[in-house]
């Protein structure tokens, strides 16, 4: 228990440092940016690869969904986003990205979930009959 307390408090502390040094990337224009990125998708990739299969696939959903709702913000600031074309355009994509995204995590969590159960005896197989027993009911 107090190595977990202990890798928790460094963890702690390690994040805290990490946000202040990249805090102060963002001060630098492009370079101190793209140096910054680069760090944040570095652990992104690290804490992904902790996750396991189910976490892992709703943590994919999650974050495909962010991404996703930042390109379309920033997109809203282009000259041609104000067509109600592209308006139309941009919620349709947005739409069938989110429900992609939805269904992508249910199947990857069904699958995770079938999978743990594989060999339990609790799926869809038909429960063998009893032998014997109270017989027939009146």
């Amino acid at each position: 228990m107090r190595e977990l307390t202990k890798s928790m408090m460094s963890f702690s502390w390690a994040m805290s440092m990490f946000g202040l040094r990249r805090m102060g990337d963002l001060l630098v224009p492009q370079s101190g940016w793209n140096q910054a990125a680069a760090s944040f998708d570095a652990i992104t990739r690290t804490a992904r690869e902790q996750l396991g299969a189910a976490a892992g696939s709703t943590f994919q959903a999650g974050d495909d969904l962010q991404r996703q709702a930042v390109d379309l913000v920033a997109g809203m600031f282009d000259m041609d986003s104000w067509n109600p074309a592209r308006l139309l355009q941009m919620g349709t994509d947005a739409l069938q990205r989110s429900v992609q995204a939805g269904s992508t995590a249910l199947k990857s969590s069904a699958a995770a979930v079938s999978g743990a159960t594989a060999g339990c005896g609790c799926g869809s197989q038909p429960a063998a009959k009893a032998k014997g027993g109270w017989g027939p009911m009146p």
